[in-house]
């Protein structure tokens, strides 16, 4: 099976071939870790990573955990201001191949 770091390996190259740059990796705080941190021209991109043999990753992510991200993201926002647009993207990895999912809704 496949380690976290092997996921977060395919979902950089898989963003950096888009045209993606890595502002940062395994961002941690007290409330969890942000798997990736890119950028797209101004627009700053929070990635988390799920991978899974069996389950469809995006399944594993709830409302905590969605909690959790949004209070990362503050916590890097408010070490590391930024002026542009934010969004909050999951990449999920499993057997069958790799979805982007853009623009996860974080109200």
């Amino acid at each position: 099976m496949q380690s976290g770091k092997s996921f977060e390996d395919i979902a950089l190259s898989y963003l950096q071939s888009a045209g993606y740059t890595l502002v940062c990796r395994n961002f941690r705080c007290q409330d969890g870790e942000i798997d990736l941190i890119v950028r797209y021209g101004e627009l700053l991109v929070f990635v988390e990573v799920k991978g899974s043999r069996y389950l469809n990753p995006i399944e594993r992510i709830g409302r905590r955990k969605l909690k959790n991200l949004v209070s990362c993201i503050e916590q890097y926002l408010s070490k590391n201001p930024h002026y542009g647009d934010v969004r909050l993207d999951v990449i999920c990895i499993s057997a069958k191949g790799l979805s982007h999912l853009r623009g996860i809704e974080i109200d």
